[in-house]
C-alpha cells in the first residue's frame, strides 16, 4: 500500500509528463502558435489534484488564494512551462465528500467545489488506473 506521500509525487510525476509532452511538442510550432498555447501562455497554473471517488486533475488559471492546513502544495516545471499542484481531499475541502461519483465523474461539481471558472484541462481517473505516460 502506498504513503500518501507516495501517492502525491505519483500524481505529480504524472502531471509532470502530460506537461513535458506538451511542451516538446510545442517546439514544433511558430512562436505566435506557442505564445497563444494555454499552458505556455498562463503566468500562473494552478493544478488541483482532487480526490474524490475518483481522482480529478483540473488545471485553472484561475487563482485558488493561500494554501492553509493540511492541503499539500508541491511546484513543478519544464521549459518555460512552470505550475503548481495542489492537492485536495475531503479533509482539505469537505464539500469533496458529498460528490456523488456513483455513475460518473462530477466534472462540474469539481468546478464548484473549488470555485474555478477557467479551466486548461480536466483530466479523470478512475479507480485503478495507472498513472504512467502513456
Amino acid at each position: 500500500m502506498a504513503t500518501p506521500e507516495q501517492m502525491r509525487d505519483a500524481v505529480a510525476a504524472y502531471i509532470h509528463e502530460i506537461h513535458r509532452s506538451y511542451v516538446d511538442q510545442a517546439v514544433l510550432f511558430p512562436p505566435g502558435v506557442r505564445g497563444r498555447m494555454p499552458l505556455l501562455a498562463a503566468q500562473a497554473l494552478t493544478v488541483a489534484a482532487v480526490g474524490a471517488r475518483n481522482l480529478h486533475l483540473l488545471a485553472t488559471t484561475d487563482p485558488l488564494g493561500p494554501p492553509r492546513e493540511p492541503e499539500v502544495v508541491l511546484d513543478g516545471g519544464y521549459g518555460d512551462c512552470r505550475w503548481q499542484v495542489r492537492f485536495f481531499d475531503p479533509v482539505v475541502l469537505p464539500s469533496l465528500g458529498l460528490l456523488d461519483e456513483t455513475a460518473a465523474p462530477a466534472y462540474a461539481q469539481v468546478r464548484h467545489a473549488l470555485g474555478v471558472g477557467t479551466v486548461v484541462y480536466h483530466v479523470v481517473a478512475h479507480p485503478g488506473a495507472g498513472l504512467s505516460a502513456h
